[in-house]
This record gives structure tokens, C-alpha cells and sequence, in this order.
């Protein structure tokens, strides 16, 4: 993308505005691995990030949020001047969004659930849309799990995504490259509202030592001020299925992938 190739100090013009816990607009320090605790370097990526809870935009209602929630998640989006980029990051945001929920309706009716379970669950969804631009690596690449409840990958058939393979978990296997292909992720809290039917995708990006990957994932996720408690009982014993206030979940992971990591 034409933004990532500008100098520095233009791309930091757009960077989070103070306060934006969900810190939309570009960051060079974007750490995802982070986010379950593994400090790293080697996962971290230039991102550009876009979120619905932006007054402007009309899009949800935010009279049903606390104030103190208003104040850490809803502020404007910082479109770079970048000609159509604006109008295709919405056009994309909305379609995809889309899929995700009808998707996410299948798997309601595979758990047994209504099938509009998790649109109620994620009415007012504060779902989130991320430009990464991930360098050449030199070394082995940090994973991660996705936070919220399932993402969405329009696959521009560059190579380079990975996922732990379930029977081996030291073996990582290579997505297939499908150009215009959907890839999904299960999401941390659709393994909570499973209660533990469904697991979420370990993944990592792994590029060439020349070669760069840009990807856009949309991860939907519910409303700041949603309660997330499994629909069926989690395995007797079995820790991580307490509820979350999603508002709470979001604010720890999110923090922990932009914090400086420790040295």
C-alpha cells in the first residue's frame, strides 16, 4: 500500500490520538504475540488500524455506554490522505463484518445455539480492522491467538501465514495460498462460549528474507460493555472459562501488544 511507503514522520501524523484505547490510526509498534504474553520482537509489524466506534461514522449507538467506557473506545479514525483509501476500508469493513456474522451463525447452529447467538453477543460489536505490514524476518517468528470471537482474512495470495498443526503442535503448517480466498480464525472467546468445542487459531506470519506481507484482518468482537460466559459447560475442572467484561479483556490485550517490550 502507497501510505506504508511514506517517510516516517508523514505515516506518524495518523498515529493514535491519546487516550484511544483501541489506539486506531498507524503504529510501527504493533506486537501481537505480546498479547498472550511472549516478549518479542520478531512478531512486530507497521499496522494501520480502523474502528467502528467512531461518532462520526453513525454507525453504533454508544447511549448504552458507560461513561468511562465512551471515553476510552470512542474517538475518530485516522484516515491517512491516501486517494480511495477511506471509502475502501469502510466498503471492505462492512462486507466482511457481514460474512463473519453469517459464519458465526453456522457455528451457532453446529453448537446447538439459535442461530442469531452471536449477533445478539456482538450487537454494538466494537469490531476491529488492521492494515499489517510485516518485514522480512530473520529469525523465528513470535504466535499468536486472535482476542476476540473470530476474524476474517481476504487472502491476497502472498505466501507466508502459518498455523500450529493440532496433531503436532512443534509442526506449523503453511495456509494455502488461494488468492480471493476466505481464511477464519477462531477467536479466544469463541473458545469460551464453546465452552472449549472450538480452539483458536496459534498462527504466526513467516516471510521470505527479502520479502514483505501485507494483510488486512477483520476480527469481530463484541461491545465494551457485553458480559462473555461460555453458552455450554466447559470441561469440569478446566481453567479460563470465568466470564469477562469484554470492555476489560480488550483493554489487557490490546496493551500488552503496543507496550515496548522488556529488555
Amino acid at each position: 500500500l502507497e501510505f506504508f511507503s511514506r517517510p516516517e514522520e508523514d505515516k506518524a501524523r495518523y498515529g493514535p490520538i491519546e487516550g484511544d484505547a483501541t489506539r486506531r490510526g498507524f503504529t510501527s509498534r504493533y506486537r501481537a504475540a505480546a498479547g498472550i504474553g511472549v516478549d518479542t520482537d520478531e512478531d512486530a509489524a507497521e499496522a494501520w488500524a480502523f474502528n467502528p466506534y467512531d461518532q462520526a461514522l453513525g454507525w453504533r449507538d454508544f447511549s448504552v455506554l458507560e461513561p468511562r467506557h465512551r471515553a476510552a473506545f470512542v474517538h475518530p479514525n485516522r484516515f491517512p490522505d491516501v486517494p480511495g483509501f477511506r471509502a475502501g476500508v469502510l466498503a471492505y469493513f462492512a462486507a466482511m463484518e457481514s460474512q463473519i456474522l453469517t459464519l458465526l451463525a453456522l457455528h451457532a447452529l453446529d453448537l446447538g445455539l439459535e442461530p442469531d447467538h452471536f449477533s445478539r453477543l456482538c450487537a454494538g460489536a466494537m469490531t476491529n480492522l488492521v492494515i499489517n505490514r510485516y518485514p522480512p524476518r530473520r529469525a523465528e517468528p513470535a504466535a499468536d491467538t486472535d482476542l476476540g470471537m473470530m476474524t476474517g482474512l481476504l487472502h491476497s495470495g502472498q505466501r507466508g501465514l502459518q498455523v500450529v498443526d493440532r496433531e503436532n503442535p512443534r509442526e506449523w503448517v503453511a495456509v494455502p495460498t488461494v488468492p480471493g480466498g476466505l481464511v477464519v480464525n477462531a477467536g479466544d472467546l469463541l473458545v469460551l462460549v464453546s465452552g472449549g468445542r472450538y480452539r483458536s487459531a496459534l498462527h504466526r506470519v513467516v516471510c521470505a528474507e527479502n520479502e514483505e506481507r501485507i494483510s488486512i484482518p477483520v476480527f469481530m468482537q463484541p461491545g465494551p460493555h457485553t458480559m462473555v460466559f461460555p453458552a455450554l459447560p466447559p470441561p469440569a475442572g478446566a481453567p479460563g472459562y470465568q466470564p469477562v467484561l469484554f470492555a476489560d479483556h480488550f483493554a489487557q490485550r490490546i496493551g500488552m501488544m503496543y507496550a515496548e517490550p522488556e529488555r
